[in-house]
């Protein structure tokens, strides 16, 4: 259990904008005219399984899900179809990022009988394939995030739905458990975007990108310097065609506003709520403290926090996702989904004496 007291964290103007120059790495290029764009965020994303289909044959990659049609959303699913699933993981990417991204961690969960399912956010992978100069917009992916976790719910009605956030896509998890706990049985949070890094050198650059707001900001060289201690996930990074890399001021902005406003949301989690939390201690987007401010904040009964002394930022947003990390996330998924069987288990049972204590 952590016991550091952390400051109350609330969005300010200029830190944002510092914030926002430290993930650019202040790498400004001149505004250009925009890509030709695909005829739409669906045609683009039928060309995403291509670059990501490795794995066992059983597990079973869809692009062009019922799910994806039935909310016109860019959803990717990973499925075994050799086992009946166990557990439902709702995978949201985090900043630059996209949902195939996670390919890799969802073969690996689906091999152990999860059902992998992870959306686009708006501005980002096919909606930035299909259009480079799309606007980011969290407020219409958080509703977005609402109603595909509303959608699973329903679909896989008796099956536990949990939802697995990294770095910004940890944020909106949290604002989903705080929201609408109805929807969710579970959170794991790898890399929660709760305190980002900022420095005085960065702060008075980023006072300077206020002259650029028509400019584009490559984050490549952020990437290199800070987005993970492995070589690999890093080259990946910055070789990815579906990762953004140029984001304008505006959009750097609202992301720095909507993590900066996530804290508000942690104590809202229902106590009831179990929840997960793999934390880098080598992290240099965020603030591994933040993994204490959770611990601090958090009412939930049932939490763990693992801290990794070796990792840095990305854990579970690549291709070359670490076994232990993998393991960590099974372990978890098995032990809480045998307290939800029993739980359900007791509720059912419960009902069954009241009706039969009715009839006499």
């Amino acid at each position: 259990m952590f016991t550091s007291k952390a400051k109350d964290s609330k969005p300010n103007a200029l830190k944002l904008i510092a914030v926002a120059a430290l993930l650019t790495g202040l790498t400004a290029t001149s505004p250009t005219q925009p890509a030709l764009a695909d005829d739409s965020a669906a045609s683009a994303q039928a060309t995403v399984t291509q670059q990501f289909s490795t794995g066992p044959a059983s597990i079973v990659e869809n692009d062009e899900s019922a799910l994806s049609r039935q909310l016109n959303l860019p959803i990717y699913q990973w499925q075994d179809s050799k086992q009946s699933p166990k557990a439902v993981v709702l995978a949201i990417h985090g900043l630059t990022m996209h949902g195939s991204i996670f390919d890799a961690c969802a073969r690996k969960l689906a091999a152990d009988g999860a059902i992998v399912v992870a959306p686009d956010l708006r501005g980002y992978g096919a909606y930035y394939k299909g259009d480079k100069n799309i606007d980011i917009n969290y407020e219409q992916s958080e509703k977005d995030v609402v109603a595909l976790a509303a959608a699973l719910r329903q679909k896989y009605k008796g099956l536990p739905v949990y939802v697995a956030g990294e770095s910004l896509g940890g944020s909106m998890g949290i604002r989903l458990a705080a929201k609408h706990p109805n929807l969710i049985d579970g959170l794991i949070l790898c890399s929660p975007a709760i305190k980002l890094t900022c420095s005085p050198k960065v702060f008075a650059g980023a006072t300077l990108s206020l002259l650029h707001r028509g400019h584009e900001y490559d984050v490549s060289s952020c990437m290199k310097k800070n987005f993970s201690e492995d070589a690999e996930i890093t080259e990946e990074g910055i070789t990815d065609p579906l990762i953004r890399r140029k984001l304008k001021v505006g959009d750097l902005l609202e992301s720095c506003h909507f993590i900066a406003g996530t804290r508000h949301y942690i104590s809202q989690i229902p106590e009831s709520m179990p929840i997960l939390i793999l934390q880098g201690e080598k992290d240099k987007i965020v603030k591994p403290s933040g993994a204490k401010i959770l611990d601090q904040d958090l009412k939930a009964i049932d939490k763990t926090v693992q801290l990794l002394p070796s990792r840095g930022h990305i854990l579970i947003e690549t291709k070359h996702v670490h076994e232990d990390d993998i393991k960590a996330i099974s372990t978890w998924i098995d032990s809480e989904r045998q307290l939800y069987t029993l739980k359900h288990a007791t509720l059912a049972t419960g009902k069954h004496e009241v009706v039969a204590a009715q009839s006499l």
